[in-house]
């Protein structure tokens, strides 16, 4: 009934500012579709044009403006329930901050490439959504842009991206894999936190942090290959992995946090190329399979004596030749 409402409404408003039909040009105009072909009332004043017309027909809505858009404005299409696809113009260059949150039917989004940002959350709860296709340009995932995205799989990422917010993709359960470009530098907190079927990642060089819950209860995750730029791992960074197989720790690590690998429950070994032992905590290593540690040959009894490492003095032992 409210939707109802603000559509006479803004179709009041419209029929009393146009004196003639609008007509569509490239850029002018958004295509979208919704699951019970109705209108979709956006948030009419998060563009930088004004809407002169709406209407949906032969399976196609249109929202028409007076004039060519460059920006989808902060909640443009905020819990549009209906919104089933929408086709974003060229021209347009950003997708502000939570553009198309709860919207729990949107299953198809196409972004032009003259996109050069995406906002927080701007997807954020999109349960629906199976796909997406980052345009090359967009220089960082932000905070929870596709958090909550429960049924995304398949994501492209451009080489362009740098770095990826706090809580990018997390809850994404159907994502089974997910390419990082390599001029990535940093990760959030709980970027991946609870992606259940993630199977696989590589960190690219670069990465310095796994920042602290970063890949957070991944329960099927059975590789991770991390970079030799690697210095820190963070608090319960792969807490609760419990297929992961194996794990190196790079050179450089001089740190790894509390719970870091606690509950990975399934590895048959651990590889720590540092020469110095890293920092740990009583509970880095908790519930890991009692597997071997494997350090350099040189190190074996400074590992052994280390503080908190001392308690795993039985599991320590020289890396193979």
């Amino acid at each position: 009934m409210k939707n109802l409402v603000l559509y006479f409404c803004l179709a009041a408003v419209l029929v009393a500012s146009c004196s003639k039909n609008p007509v569509e040009e490239p850029g002018n105009y958004i295509i979208f579709t919704s699951s019970d072909e109705s209108v979709v009332i956006p948030n009419t004043g998060a563009f930088d044009a004004n809407i002169v017309s709406i209407t949906y027909v032969d399976g196609k809505g249109t929202i028409t403006f007076d004039k060519k858009i460059t920006a989808i404005g902060k909640q443009a299409f905020r819990q549009c329930f209906n919104l089933t696809g929408i086709t974003i113009p060229a021209g347009v260059t950003s997708i502000g901050e939570e553009a198309f949150v709860n919207c729990t039917s949107l299953t198809s989004v196409t972004i032009p490439a003259s996109v050069t940002s995406i906002g927080e959350a701007a997807f954020g709860n999109c349960t629906s959504l199976t796909s997406i296709e980052i345009p090359d340009g967009v220089t960082r995932i932000e905070d929870y842009t596709f958090s909550g995205c429960s049924k995304l799989a398949d994501v492209i990422i451009p080489d362009s991206v740098t770095s990826m917010g706090r809580n990018a993709f997390s809850f994404c359960y159907a994502l089974t894999e997910i390419s990082i470009p390599n001029g990535v530098t940093s990760i959030g907190t709980w970027a991946f936190e609870k992606c259940y079927n993630l199977a696989g990642i590589k960190i690219p060089d670069g990465v310095t942090s796994i920042e602290p819950y970063t890949f957070y209860d991944c329960p099927n995750l059975t590789t991770v290959e991390l970079p030799n730029s690697l210095t820190s791992i963070g608090y319960g960074a792969f807490e609760g992995c419990r297929t992961l197989a194996s794990v190196t720790i790079p050179s450089r690590v001089t740190k790894i946090d509390v719970a870091a690998f606690a509950g990975c429950s399934s590895l048959t070994s651990i590889t720590l190329r540092p020469v110095t032992p890293p920092s740990i905590n009583d509970f880095t290593f908790d519930n890991t399979n009692n597997c071997p540690i494997y350090v350099p040959a040189v190190s074996v009894e400074n590992y052994k004596r280390a503080v908190f490492w001392s308690k795993f003095a039985k599991r320590i032992q020289s890396l193979p030749e």
